[in-house]
């Protein structure tokens, strides 16, 4: 079987190459998608069976399905095109192709699913790795998809595609995009990273990890709404570390924070813990083969040497005035003074901006008398504030 579909494949590939210009099939030529399917499924359903009974059997399971899977990417090298400027009898060569190409990616959504708790996640496509790579409209394809006839794995390829979490995270991000300021640090950030991305996570474990990763990206941005803070900038890098991906940008803009003498010692001496505590990660996910860049460290041991030599170079007080008594009457004194206009940092009344500037000379002590407040959880005590919730 696995060698009829190289050979289906092997055409496909030169007519494609051709852009299916002057493209004919006879009916002998053409290839009954319906019958391989079925086969492939009663393949399948018997590996299912053999596993049930031998869990041992897993690798002959994940060969074929690997190979399979490497079948659909010799098809999709180039991302799958959406010709519209075919004759009749060579779109329908175009469309004959396009379904056993749309009928692999059924075969292996259906093989994903059938298969779960049988492999690891490390061993296991992703569920992204299963859907077509089309490139066009969503118009285009959804026109050119119902050009095809109703087929069981279309209806388990659209399936997936809905509810795929890799692929949603990504129209997150593409939302997100939308609403941002083109000069923010968060819309440079997020459409450079979205441009980067050319292909699906590699497996089911990389996967998760991926869109853990956007979904908290997704939530530095919404949290750090301030178009220019030293948080979100350092929260986005870190974050980018953790997919192996720097953007040069961000990391200017972090270093601008720490130049322009807006940071006191403590704070070095905490970032430098926090990139060395990234590090072990990012070393823990090239080893996991969860991402790629080796470059990463690299980068990492530049930022940590260039904020040592900072913490050499600033001569920067660490006295501060300490708040010993609740922390909410507090932010309730000072909220009242930003509200009413009394307070500003720069002429602007943010409360984030004016808040980690008093944080640089203030400190609050914790309500159970444990140590001091971060800025972020003093941050969370100003918002219930604007919110009226803090009681």
């Amino acid at each position: 079987m696995l060698a009829t579909l190289h050979n289906i494949t092997d055409a496909i590939i030169i007519r494609k190459s051709l852009k299916w210009k002057n493209c004919f099939l006879t009916d002998d030529e053409k290839t009954d998608c319906n019958n391989i399917f079925n086969q492939m499924q009663l393949r399948l359903n018997k590996y299912l069976s053999k596993l049930s009974k031998n869990i041992k059997n897993t690798d002959l399971v994940s060969h074929c399905i690997r190979n399979v899977y490497s079948i659909k990417s010799r098809l999709q090298e180039n991302e799958w095109p959406l010709p519209c400027t075919l004759t009749q009898n060579e779109q329908k060569v175009y469309l004959h192709d396009f379904n056993f190409y749309l009928m692999l990616c059924g075969i292996l959504t259906k093989a994903t699913t059938l298969f779960k708790g049988y492999f690891p996640s490390k061993d296991r496509l992703s569920y992204a790795q299963t859907l077509p790579v089309i490139k066009g409209n969503s118009r285009r394809i959804v026109q050119t998809i119902n050009l095809l006839p109703e087929t069981p794995w279309m209806h388990t390829i659209q399936i997936e595609q809905q509810k795929n979490k890799f692929v949603h995270s990504l129209e997150l991000i593409d939302q997100k995009i939308s609403e941002l300021v083109p000069s923010s640090p968060a819309y440079s950030f997020l459409s450079d990273y979205r441009m980067s991305i050319k292909g699906y996570p590699v497996n089911l474990k990389q996967e998760k990890h991926m869109v853990k990763t956007h979904l908290n990206i997704l939530q530095i941005v919404d949290e750090y709404s301030n178009e220019d803070s030293y948080y979100l900038v350092r929260e986005l890098m870190h974050e980018g570390f953790q997919l192996g991906w720097l953007h040069e940008e961000t990391k200017n803009k972090y270093f601008k924070y720490y130049n322009d003498g807006n940071l006191i010692n403590k704070d070095f001496t905490d970032e430098i813990k926090n990139l060395k505590s990234a590090q072990k990660k990012c070393k823990r996910l090239l080893s996991q083969k969860m991402i790629k860049n080796e470059r990463i460290i690299n980068h990492i041991n530049e930022i940590i040497t260039q904020l040592s030599q900072n913490i050499n170079n600033e001569k920067v007080s660490n006295e501060y005035i300490e708040w010993t008594h609740n922390p909410k009457d507090f932010v309730k004194a000072i909220h009242k003074f930003i509200s009413k206009g009394y307070m500003n940092f720069k002429g602007n009344t943010d409360m984030q901006p004016i808040v980690e500037q008093l944080t640089r000379f203030i400190k609050v002590r914790k309500l159970n008398n444990s140590g001091n407040l971060t800025t972020t959880s003093l941050l969370t005590y100003f918002k219930k504030a604007n919110c009226g919730d803090l009681i």
